[in-house]
């Protein structure tokens, strides 16, 4: 007679006739023991694996008490291809390298960059102003049309993305008003609360506009401030940069440079209740984005500025406050047509321009890390 135990995979078989009659064999009998526990763990470790870590894993919720446990599986190289991160569409128009058109990035960050000309925005009537993403919609921007004109308004154009959330063009989705922009320029920006910033050319103002709003909820002249005439870039430094959350603007075609600091008003729009003049810069500066220093060729937080004069992006590094360090631009775009507004995409890290007046495009330069939310 044989008695058989069994794991998962293959049987282990004991002959009790070789065993002495009325003895215990107690090498046996731990042989039988380490086996049975020792399979016991693999089912639990196979059972605790959690989602993903090997075929045979089981159904267990997220919040299982497992964290931290290794299995051979844990080791094991995974072949499978990464989960979308964005549901991919693809635009109707078509795109072409930006080197089609004379746009080149420059060295050393053309070696890890690249420039792609999603083309004409569709139905936003022509000198757009600056851009930003929809609040509510990854897959919609906000572009100024009509800009410096008091008939400007920000119109909702949809997009494209692939599986890593690249924009790709423009999708079948019409494109619609989303709320008056009077003088609407290169900067364009949401603060914390929702509350949307624009910068207004040639008038020297700030507009408002509450979640929800179709019209500036509050205006401000900046005159009685001594903001030098008239902002064109605007926008709030990101989180993790020095100077997180202030309020930055600067004046085409002047390039002087200012921190505005805000006090909520009792509507839920702000007042400005200090400004300092830090710096000025060349080009005739528009739009301007942050770059985290963790992003290839460039080893300190840095600054990238639309010249809507030179038909430059210029490269700055930032200083402690969070302000461009005038010794240190460097040529980071050559090519453009009246560089203007410009946003880094949360989603993909694609850093996104602009041009105003001529053959007005959109262009995506892709290679950036998403910034941290």
């Amino acid at each position: 007679m044989t008695t058989s135990f069994s794991s998962n995979k293959t049987p282990y078989h004991f002959a009790e006739g070789n065993k002495p009659t009325g003895q215990i064999d107690f090498n046996s009998l731990f042989l039988i023991a380490f086996l049975f526990f020792h399979t016991m763990g693999c089912e639990a470790s196979l059972d605790r694996a959690g989602p993903g870590r090997n075929a045979e894993t089981s159904s267990d919720t997220a919040g299982d008490d497992t964290v931290g446990t290794s299995t051979i599986a844990d080791s094991a190289e995974d072949t499978s291809s990464p989960a979308s991160r964005c549901d991919e569409q693809l635009p109707v128009n078509d795109v072409t390298p930006c080197s089609e058109k004379g746009i080149e990035i420059q060295p050393p960050w053309d070696e890890h960059y690249s420039c792609v000309n999603l083309g004409p925005i569709p139905n936003v009537p022509p000198e757009w102003g600056g851009l930003t993403l929809h609040p509510n919609d990854q897959n919609a921007l906000l572009i100024g049309g009509n800009s410096n004109e008091e008939s400007g308004k920000l119109y909702k154009v949809g997009i494209t993305r692939d599986s890593d959330c690249h924009i790709t063009g423009f999708s079948p989705s019409p494109t619609t008003v989303f709320s008056s922009a009077k003088y609407n320029d290169g900067g364009i920006a949401f603060g914390s609360s929702g509350v949307l910033f624009l910068a207004r050319w040639p008038v020297n103002q700030i507009g408002q506009l509450l979640p929800g709003s179709t019209v500036e909820d509050k205006v401000i002249d900046l005159e009685p401030l001594n903001i030098t005439s008239s902002p064109g870039g605007l926008g709030f430094v990101p989180t993790g940069f020095a100077g997180e959350g202030d309020l930055k603007t600067v004046s085409w075609p002047s390039g002087d440079w200012f921190t505005l600091t805000l006090a909520p008003d009792v509507n839920g729009t702000f007042d400005i209740t200090g400004v300092t003049k830090d710096t000025t810069i060349p080009g005739g500066p528009e739009g301007f984005v942050y770059i985290n220093q963790d992003n290839f060729g460039f080893g300190v937080d840095s600054i990238l500025v639309a010249e809507w004069t030179d038909n430059n992006i210029a490269a700055y590094e930032s200083d402690s406050l969070g302000n461009p360090s005038p010794l240190t631009r460097k040529e980071f775009v050559l090519g453009l047509d009246g560089a203007e507004g410009a946003i880094i995409d949360p989603h993909s890290g694609d850093f996104l321009f602009i041009t105003w007046g001529g053959a007005e495009i959109l262009i995506a330069i892709r290679g950036f890390h998403p910034p941290v939310l």
